[in-house]
């Protein structure tokens, strides 16, 4: 996991951008299509944003900015924020 958010912690933000666009694309096509059927919510899971918080912002920034963010039609960010709230507060 790690690794994984250092790619997309350095590569997210990079001058280049066509380093971005490669950061994007390894995101898109081998972690959220492949790895997370395409789910932005397991995406962020699969990264592990408790602790990567800052990782998780960039990802979910990206991708609502690129279009890339379709939560599936029963689900909602409240969903998980609602439960995780009661449980710590």
């Amino acid at each position: 996991i790690k690794q994984r958010t250092v790619i997309l912690q350095r590569g997210l933000v990079d001058r280049s951008p066509a380093v971005k666009k490669e950061c994007t694309k390894l995101m898109k096509d081998a972690w959220l299509m492949k790895c997370c059927n395409g789910d932005p919510i397991s995406l962020l899971k699969f990264l592990d944003v408790e602790t990567y918080e800052l990782v998780g912002e960039a990802v979910i920034d990206e991708l609502l900015r690129s279009g890339m963010a379709h939560v599936q039609e029963d689900q909602s960010i409240r969903n998980f924020l609602v439960p995780a709230f009661e449980e710590n507060g």
